[in-house]
This record gives structure tokens, C-alpha cells and sequence, in this order.
């Protein structure tokens, strides 16, 4: 799913684009980035830490509480969008 973003990104000119294959990693790029990061898309399923974990680091920080966040998912479960939701994600894909 990753590649197929970034691939899409790049298409529509889009070039500062930050990669990372797990939540714990993005977490950390978030923090570091420099400049601030604008967007996070990102998976719901990733490891060591969901896009929904990702999601709740990012609100309950200061500094990112109003970052821009999408959340990508082929998951249909209705609780899980229920949960994104209440998380405050931008947009829910799926």
C-alpha cells in the first residue's frame, strides 16, 4: 500500500515525501523532521505501531495535534473507523 501512495504522490508532483515501513519509525521522522512535516498518510496496518497508534501519538502531542492525518485501510470493520474517528483522523480510505 506504501508504494502505491508514494507512486500516486510522485505522479501529482509531490517530491518531499518521507517513507517509513513502520509506526514507531514514523513516529520518530515526525518528531525530527525538518522542515515540519505537513501530511502523515499513513497505514492501518503497520508494526510495532498502527496507523491508529500513530494517530493518537501524534493528537496527544502539542506540537502535531492539528498535523493533517489520513489514514489508509482495506480493513471494513466499522469499529475500526469508529476508533479512527474518535481519534480525530482527517480521512479514513479504505
Amino acid at each position: 500500500m506504501r508504494k502505491i501512495v508514494i507512486r500516486c504522490l510522485k505522479e501529482f508532483g509531490y517530491t518531499d515525501i518521507i517513507e517509513q515501513a513502520d509506526g514507531d519509525v514514523a513516529w520518530a521522522a515526525i518528531q525530527e523532521a525538518d522542515p515540519k512535516v505537513g501530511l502523515v498518510i499513513s497505514d492501518w496496518n503497520m508494526p510495532k505501531c498502527s496507523g491508529l497508534d500513530l494517530l493518537k501519538r501524534v493528537r496527544a502531542d502539542g506540537r502535531f495535534k492539528s498535523l493533517p492525518f489520513m489514514l489508509v485501510t482495506a480493513e471494513s470493520e466499522g469499529g475500526q473507523v469508529t476508533q479512527a474517528l474518535a481519534a480525530r483522523v482527517e480521512r479514513i480510505y479504505h
